[in-house]
């Protein structure tokens, strides 16, 4: 005689339950996205800055200039794109001496 009642608070309160979880997964997703958007935006900052200082000519041009090294050689050292390595290495050591620096300022608080 009440199946109808029964039906419909049941139904009415699983559709209520999806609606709250849907609202709660948009609101961690939305969560999310800003993290990554902060997180993407610190790294962006980091590349231009480590691009900025151009390491590889630095270090190219001392290294051409003081080896007597023959044209060829030179030549092929550009071709392969080793001062794009020094480049690389000298932003992964910076990184690496920023990610050391965080932790010993956490826990000093």
């Amino acid at each position: 005689m009440l199946d109808w009642l029964f039906n419909f608070v049941s139904s009415f309160f699983g559709i209520l339950w999806d609606g709250i979880l849907w609202a709660i997964k948009g609101l961690l997703e939305l969560l999310g996205y800003m993290l990554f958007l902060i997180f993407d935006g610190i790294l962006t900052v980091v590349y231009l800055f480590m691009e900025a200082i151009d390491f590889s000519e630095v270090a190219f041009n001392y290294a051409s200039t003081y080896s007597n090294l023959p044209p060829l050689a030179l030549y092929v050292a550009s071709a392969i794109d080793i001062p794009q390595y020094f480049t690389y290495v000298s932003i992964a050591l910076g990184i690496r001496l920023t990610l050391n620096i965080i932790p010993a300022a956490v826990t000093r608080l």
